[in-house]
């Protein structure tokens, strides 16, 4: 009987493990899809691309399944009608958030979006009025799995245009500006530090909130509110943890 249960409980994780895994491949084929039409299949050409594709195989995404977006995405039979939209809004407690959205209907995503942040007690704001709270990076995320230290790290990509550096027992963390991403993206893939997780442009808040109880909570539920809807990309705070 444990050993049933014990399997049941395996079986349960894995199906959860699996849906999460096919959420995390939906969005990335929409984000490969709408990157091609703003920029084309060369990645020489189109940094975001090349971002998208680093992460995608950081991810495990199936190439077959990659090789057939480009092939979608390029041929002049088929239209991608994917926009990229931005919702911008506050929450109590001066907590300003940013949700990164990739729709092929705004008038399904918007309500979901005005609804999730109504029942964490927020409001919508004007285009540009949270965004000019934040500043974009490129970010690169690795595991530290060949276990070195910030120095070690530093003197690999001393002549790299980075920003920021994060190094930790588990993680490594490399900050640059937007201009820079594509270049350094590059260099990286001949710089051995360690198994690349995560490369994209991301928000960065200039300046944090104060922490507080209720203000992590808003932001949780909005998180869980929205955490299954398959149009939205990313959440951005200006809250400390977040």
């Amino acid at each position: 009987m444990s050993g049933h249960s014990k399997w049941s409980n395996i079986k349960h994780r894995k199906q959860a493990q699996d849906v999460k895994r096919s959420k995390i491949f939906q969005k990335l084929s929409k984000e490969i899809l709408i990157s091609i039409k703003n920029g084309g299949v060369n990645v020489d050409y189109n940094s975001g691309l090349r971002n998208i594709l680093s992460k995608a195989k950081s991810l495990n995404m199936p190439k077959s399944r990659i090789d057939a977006l480009i092939k979608t995405a390029s041929s002049k039979k088929e239209q991608v009608h994917f926009e990229e939209i931005l919702y911008e809004a506050y929450l109590p407690g001066g907590v300003a958030v940013i949700i990164e959205s990739i729709t092929d209907n705004k008038n399904r995503t918007t309500p979901v979006v005005k609804t999730a942040i109504s029942k964490v007690n927020g409001n919508l704001s004007p285009s540009g009025s949270v965004v000019r709270l934040f500043h974009r990076k490129g970010l690169f995320n690795f595991e530290n799995n060949l276990e070195l230290d910030e120095n070690a790290v530093f003197e690999k990509i001393i002549d790299l245009q980075i920003d920021e550096l994060t190094v930790s027992e588990d993680s490594i963390q490399i900050l640059t500006l937007p201009e820079h991403h594509n270049e350094c993206s590059r260099s990286l893939e001949n710089i051995e530090i360690g198994t690349l997780t995560d490369s994209e442009i991301i928000f960065v808040p200039n300046t944090f909130v104060s922490e507080n109880t209720n203000s992590a909570n808003k932001i949780e539920r909005l998180r869980s509110l929205l955490d299954d809807n398959e149009d939205i990309e990313e959440i951005y705070t200006n809250y400390p943890s977040n």
